[in-house]
This record gives C-alpha cells, sequence and structure tokens, in this order.
C-alpha cells in the first residue's frame, strides 16, 4: 500500500481471519504456543496486525485511501454548509482500501481473507432477524477502529449521520483496489469476510474487488463475500476469465461509470402546468419555488390530481428535459465475462449502473419535500431544509458488456430473498409516523421493484411450493440507461428470456385528493403515505428499470457451481 509505483505480488501462503488462521480452543480462545498464537497450519498466517494481549486489531496505519472517484456534489455541499453554521457533522469523501494493487498478482491458490479489516472489534454482534429468526451478524461499530462502515452517500434527504429519510449510495470501501493499466490478477481465493451464507451480514463489508483502470484481467480466480462482489467503473477492456463470483448483498458485478452529463440549463422547453396548458420555458425557471413546475409536482407527490394519464404526461415530459443532453454519448466503460459462475446475489448477478436523475436532485422540487426536512434536524439540531444541494443528478456515460463462452447464473432466489434495501438507505416510517401515519411502509413500499419482478416476469419457476427467479442482468433506471449487453454464450442465449420493464409510475400515478396548499399539518394518512413513498421517485427519476431474467425452465436449478469446472477450463494453458 504504501508503493509510489506498486509491487509485483506472489503469494507463498494464505492471508485468512482470525478464526480461520489461529487453533482456538473449547471457549474460541486462541491457543497460545509460548508467546506466540499458535497457527492452524503452515501455509496460513493472518491477514492483519493482532495484538494478543489487548485482543484488538488496528489496521488504520496500513490501509490505502483515496478521495471516491464517484460525485461528490452532495457530500462538499454539505460540508460547505456544516463549515458556515460551525458544525463537526460532516461526511467524509474517502474511501477505505485493504490492499491496493498497482502490479500483476499471482494467488497460487491461496486465500485473502480480509475479514478483520471488515469486522476488526472482534466478535460481530450476533442479532436476531424479527422477520425470519436467524441469526445476524452487524460489527460493533466504532470509529476509530471501524474502518469499514457502508458506503458513501450520492445524495441525501435528510442527515447522513442520523437516520436520513432517503439516501442514494455512492462508492463503497474496498477490499482490493486495482488501480492502473494491463494488470492481470491469476489464481487468487479474494473474500472481504467470512460470511458468505447470511448475505444480510455483507452491508458494511464493502466491495471485494474494484478495478479503475484499462485492460485489466481477472482470471482463474474465486470472488466473494461482500456487498458487492466486482465492481468496474469507468474501466476499458476489462475481462472477467474462468472464475467464480459469489455471495454479494447487492450485485455479484456492478458497472458503471464516474462520468455524467448535467442537466441543461439554460435550453428552453415546451412543458404543462398542472391544468394542461403548455409554457416555454427553461427547466430551472420551470421547477422555481411557487411556479407552474413545482405546483405540478406538488400535486404528483400528494396525488392531488384527477388523471393518471394526465399527470403522467406532465411528469414523463418534464422528465424528458432531464435526459436530453445525455443521449447518444460514447462507452467510457468495458467488461468482457468469459467461462465465469455466478452464486449468490442479493438482487441481481450483474448490474448496469447510471446516476439517478429525479427533480429533487436539479431544484429542490418539489418544495413540499422541503417542508418535511424541516422537521428534521443535523446533530447538531440545526434544521436541514435549507441545505438542498441543486444539480447534482445526470446522466452517466454508458459501458457494454458481453457475456462468452460457458458462463453461467447459479442465482435463484425467492421473493423474500430478493432484497432491495441495500441499494437505498431509508428511514421512511419512523417519519412517516412522527407525521402522522400509523400504517407499515418499507423499501419495498416506495421502492417496488421487488413487487413489480414478481408480478410481471414470466419467468418464474415453482418447486416445493415456493416461487423462484434467477435474474442475471439488471439495468438501473430512474436516470437514462444507455448501457447495453451483447450475449455471445450459446447457452444464455437459450436461456435467457426478453427483458422485463418496470415502470416506477405505474405504482405511483394513483389519485389521493391531498391539497397541496394545506400544508403539512390536517394531511389525511393516505397523503402521508404518498408523500413519504414518492419520495425516492423525485429523486432517482422515472426512466424504467429493466431486468433480464432466466426462462422459467428450470435450467440450472438446484444445482450449485463446481471449482472443479474451472479447473477443467485451464488444461492445456
Amino acid at each position: 500500500n504504501k508503493s509510489k509505483n506498486g509491487e509485483v505480488m506472489v503469494l507463498q501462503k494464505s492471508f485468512e481471519s482470525l478464526d480461520n488462521a489461529y487453533q482456538l480452543n473449547s471457549n474460541g480462545e486462541i491457543m497460545m504456543g509460548g508467546s506466540e498464537p499458535v497457527l492452524k497450519n503452515s501455509n496460513t498466517v493472518l491477514f492483519g496486525n493482532y495484538n494478543v494481549s489487548k485482543k484488538t486489531f488496528n489496521f488504520k496505519n496500513e490501509v490505502y485511501k483515496f478521495k471516491t472517484t464517484y460525485s461528490t456534489k452532495f457530500i462538499d455541499s454539505w460540508n460547505e454548509h456544516m463549515g458556515k453554521i460551525g458544525s463537526t457533522n460532516t461526511i467524509t469523501d474517502q474511501v477505505t482500501v485493504g490492499l491496493r494493487v498497482q502490479k500483476n498478482v499471482y494467488g497460487n491458490g491461496y486465500t485473502i481473507n480480509l475479514h478483520n479489516l471488515t469486522f476488526p472489534t472482534g466478535d460481530p454482534l450476533p442479532v436476531t432477524d424479527s422477520s425470519t429468526g436467524q441469526t445476524v451478524y452487524v460489527p460493533q461499530v466504532n470509529p476509530t477502529v471501524d474502518l469499514f462502515q457502508g458506503p458513501l452517500p450520492f445524495y441525501t434527504l435528510g442527515n447522513h449521520n442520523n437516520m436520513p429519510l432517503v439516501e442514494a449510495l455512492g462508492q463503497d470501501n474496498i477490499g482490493m483496489y486495482v488501480e492502473g493499466d494491463n494488470i492481470v490478477i491469476n489464481d487468487v481465493n479474494l473474500k472481504n469476510c467470512d460470511f458468505g451464507n447470511m448475505l444480510v451480514n455483507l452491508n458494511t463489508t464493502g466491495t471485494v474487488l474494484e478495478t479503475y483502470g484499462n485492460n485489466i484481467t481477472i482470471k482463474n480466480s474465486r470472488i466473494s463475500n461482500g456487498k458487492n462482489v466486482i465492481r468496474s467503473f469507468s474501466s476499458m477492456e476489462v475481462t472477467i476469465d474462468n472464475c467464480l463470483i459469489s455471495n454479494a448483498r447487492n450485485f455479484l458485478i456492478s458497472l458503471g461509470t464516474n462520468e455524467y452529463v448535467s442537466v441543461d440549463e439554460t435550453k428552453t422547453y415546451e412543458l404543462y402546468d398542472i391544468n394542461g396548458n403548455k409554457t416555454s420555458t427553461t427547466v430551472t425557471d420551470y421547477l422555481e419555488k411557487g411556479a407552474v413546475g413545482d405546483d405540478m409536482l406538488n400535486n404528483y407527490l400528494m396525488g392531488s390530481f384527477e388523471s393518471s394519464d394526465s399527470m403522467r404526461t406532465y411528469v414523463s415530459t418534464l422528465h424528458n428535459t432531464f435526459i436530453d443532453s445525455g443521449k447518444d454519448l460514447p462507452y467510457k466503460g468495458s467488461m468482457t465475462v468469459n467461462d465465469t459462475l455466478f452464486y449468490r446475489s442479493g438482487i441481481a448477478s450483474i448490474a448496469l449502473e447510471t446516476m439517478f436523475n429525479g427533480p429533487f436532485l436539479f431544484s429542490s422540487s418539489p418544495s413540499q419535500i422541503g417542508m418535511i426536512l424541516q422537521f428534521l434536524s443535523t446533530s447538531d439540531g440545526k434544521p436541514l431544509g435549507e441545505l438542498l444541494v441543486q444539480n447534482v443528478g445526470g446522466t452517466s456515460y454508458p459501458v457494454e458488456l458481453n457475456i462468452n463462452g460457458n458462463t453461467k447464473f447459479y442465482d435463484y432466489k425467492t421473493k423474500d430473498g430478493l432484497d432491495i434495501s441495500g441499494l437505498i438507505n431509508e428511514n421512511i416510517s419512523s417519519f412517516a409516523g412522527s407525521l402522522g401515519y400509523d400504517g407499515e411502509i418499507t423499501i419495498d413500499h416506495i421502492f417496488p421493484i421487488k413487487n413489480f419482478i414478481y408480478s410481471k416476469s414470466t419467468s418464474k419457476i415453482t418447486r416445493d411450493e415456493k416461487t423462484y427467479l434467477n435474474i442475471p442482468i439488471a439495468f438501473y433506471g430512474g436516470g437514462l440507461n444507455l448501457s447495453t449487453v451483447n450475449v455471445n454464450s450459446q447457452n444464455c442465449k437459450e436461456n435467457f428470456a426478453d427483458t422485463l420493464e418496470i415502470d416506477m409510475l405505474d405504482y405511483f400515478l394513483t389519485p389521493s385528493g391531498a391539497k397541496p396548499g394545506s400544508g403539512l399539518s390536517g394531511l389525511t394518512p393516505a397523503a402521508v403515505k404518498g408523500i413519504v413513498e414518492k419520495a425516492v421517485t423525485v429523486v432517482s427519476g422515472y426512466e424504467p428499470f429493466e431486468f433480464i431474467c432466466i426462462k422459467g425452465n428450470g435450467y440450472l436449478y438446484g444445482e450449485t457451481p463446481k471449482v472443479s469446472d474451472l479447473i477443467e477450463n485451464t488444461k492445456g494453458e
């Protein structure tokens, strides 16, 4: 990590977690051979420096840190505002990395397990999940030593450090950061933690491997156990060849770009007022507080309209102005996946991401959201309504994905097993309760992707009275997603179903009869529910999300990937 230009790495031992490196007695304590812990075998050592007497790790002086390569507009504006009001409630823009790799790595089949970096305070706290009764492990949050605490925010409605209303996430901390061009990672077993079997345990464990460069190859390797397993942004000609990628809280591979095109603030468009009258104006003037566009979005937010078709026209016409300047963009990222096996994601195997681009990110409209934020404050007691960062969103440059060879997706899950709560942080239900709504509001109400997929997909299969889906590819929506997938693998061609499109407006265009001018006091519970649920869409934008599923033929159902298949592929090399 301290090398300026990087070093070639050849593993001669495995670097493991404390539990896997040392012999433990029946009480779970390390067995000592004199003054030194007893290793389980001679080919394994501990990853990280451990103080046996204090029972603590300290990675603070060993990790590599850099300023996030994703958008920092929100973080910068937040920190500037905190400085103006004399608050220390700032947000870091630094990403923490376990291993910064700038040259080739040959793993010799050995393991690098960063568990004690992602869970450094010792044994994680066991918590019983109320919905499943299963034991979930969460880090003992200690900011001085717990360096992996989840992704940085891309945008937050509320206070990032204190139960945000809604938060869209940016770049996460990273196990192995492959930075540079013409780098090969070969024959390594890389994991961010021990807890691969329970995906909910992976919330704060970060990305296992991230690429940032061109012509990077990851081959003959097993990469596993992270919030996202592989993330590749703004990297051209990345190759994933003959690998097993498994156990992701969100996605096994996440593709996207850091570059984007902002909304054109000067161009004039034909837009609608709430009565259906057209007005020629810039988006900036249209969405000023109290202007016709702000009035239209307040009506959308509160369900104060009679015709869903008319409101769809008004909202869609506005949304088209946000994506207008982002059309026909060149690729800024590309990846080829060859002969690779995908196993167990929380959402989908591969995600092609794009930046959120809703009206609230551009202009803090609809203004009813600002009224809600007046109820919230920073940890210093300062109101948040005045801190509404503008022109944050945009259209991301696209990426190209090629799927080749004998690539297979062993990624079936039930509806309960598909969990999108890792995509967006939210505390909607708590705030709805403070505004008078006592009904249930969950992530599946405010971001109803899961319900749409399972109701609309024709690729479901039923086994043992349970319904399963296998989702190899997900295209982010909200903002415009111009990325493409080229399926050259014969078995994938035969087993991929047609693309399923999920339009969020189909769910939210329901009149409720609330009046925007009445303020928040006296709102009906239905109106409160509608406001907080739609808060996500005015942040994300209105482009559809798209999914490619495995056909409902049961292909690979009940099977698990075999490392022997990867070994077979290397014969003759």
